[in-house]
């Protein structure tokens, strides 16, 4: 199944849900987890426009408004981010060797950054450099989640 981002999507998965950009989610336990998903395809000119990549894969600062506008709503507080990329607080921890530096130029690292100032959450996970690593920084613990194979850890219970 495929559809273009911010656009709502049926999940057949018991317990998987689709969260648009910029959106939050009150945990049971009261946490509010915001999704900013996004990021720069550094392979696009390999990719097919509106089949595996899109136009708007990267975010702008009309979404990062939205996720503001969310935050407030859910009560000014964000515990954690789950995003397709991380701040350059986090990714400069990755191994270099490991990594398209390319990646780091990235317009959606810097808005990364921006809400990992503004929110200040306790916890924070992406997955776009396909490895397992995690850390602190900024009074954040983060984790960086592998999908290769699916052998390594690729997914979190949260």
């Amino acid at each position: 199944m495929k559809t273009a981002p911010g656009q709502p999507l049926e999940i057949p998965t018991p317990g998987c849900h689709y969260m648009p950009r910029g959106s939050v989610l009150t945990l049971p336990d009261g946490r509010n987890v915001l999704f900013f998903g996004g990021a720069m395809s550094t392979d696009r000119e390999g990719r097919t426009e509106g089949d595996d990549w899109w136009a708007k894969e990267v975010p702008t600062v009309e979404d990062l408004d939205h996720a503001r506008a969310q935050v407030a709503a859910h009560g000014g507080r964000v515990d954690i981010v789950i995003s397709h990329t991380g701040p350059l607080a986090f990714l400069r921890h990755l191994p270099k060797n490991k990594i398209d530096q390319a990646r780091l130029d990235d317009p959606t690292v810097a808005l990364l950054d921006v809400i990992l100032e503004e929110f200040r959450p306790k916890q924070w996970f992406f997955g776009h450099f396909h490895l397992s690593a995690h850390g602190e920084d900024q009074g954040c613990a983060w984790e960086a989640l592998s999908a290769e194979g699916f052998g390594d850890k690729w997914w979190v219970e949260l």
